[in-house]
This record gives structure tokens, C-alpha cells and sequence, in this order.
């Protein structure tokens, strides 16, 4: 309360909710520092990293589940929500960084994931 607009203090709380296992409230505060700057590299990687781990999660959760259980399509269609969501944060940020071979690679995925090849392609080949 005595500094709201600290961005990095923003991104402690949303690492510290991480290590709790919070997801909702990770990313509430790694998206706080984004609208306190946009442009922090810090929350961008955070964030991103913190959605695709998150999503990763929910979709372990929906291959140990028979497929016949009808909470698979749920936790499959809430784990591709959250992995499109990462997309934007990664993406600035390897604007930032664009040597940074490690998150290329995930975009790749990721759009992989979606559909888009054509993006895929692009960051795979990026990534090289």
C-alpha cells in the first residue's frame, strides 16, 4: 500500500503467488505491473512463463483423466484458453529479446498448438 506503483514489488507478488500454487492471483499481479509499464520485461517474461507452466498443468491434470470423463474437454478448452493468453506477453517480450532462443521456441509451440503453422514456422525458424 505504501508503493502501488512499484513495478518490480508487482512482479515479487505475483512470483511469490506462483510458488503458492495461486495461479489466478499470480497472474492478477503480473499483469498489475503490466498496466503500471507496459514495457518490463521482467513481468512480460513472468507472465508468459507463468501461463504456459499454468496451462501445462491443467492439461497434465486432463491426460490423467479417462477420456471418457466429461471434465477432459473442460480442462482441455480452459489449458488451450491460457496458452493463447500467453502468447501476447511472450511475444513482447521477444520483441525485446529477440535472441532469446528459449521463448521463440515456446512461440513456436504455441502457435503450433493453435494452428498456426505459418507463425509456428516463423518462430521455429527465428529461433535458429
Amino acid at each position: 500500500s505504501k508503493d502501488p506503483n512499484n513495478v518490480i514489488l508487482h512482479v515479487t507478488i505475483g512470483a511469490i503467488y506462483v510458488d503458492l500454487k495461486q495461479n489466478e492471483k499470480a497472474e492478477a499481479a503480473f499483469t498489475k505491473a503490466l498496466a503500471i509499464d507496459a514495457e518490463n520485461e521482467d513481468a512480460l517474461y513472468q507472465l508468459g512463463a507463468h501461463l504456459v507452466n499454468w496451462a501445462k498443468e491443467i492439461a497434465d491434470e486432463s491426460n490423467q483423466l479417462n477420456y471418457k470423463d466429461p471434465r477432459v474437454a473442460e480442462l482441455d478448452k480452459k489449458s488451450s484458453e491460457i496458452f493463447s493468453k500467453a502468447i501476447i506477453p511472450l511475444e513482447k517480450y521477444a520483441a525485446k529479446q529477440p535472441s532469446d532462443k528459449q521463448v521463440l521456441t515456446i512461440l513456436s509451440q504455441l502457435y503450433r498448438n493453435i494452428g498456426n503453422i505459418e507463425k509456428s514456422n516463423e518462430y521455429r525458424e527465428k529461433a535458429k
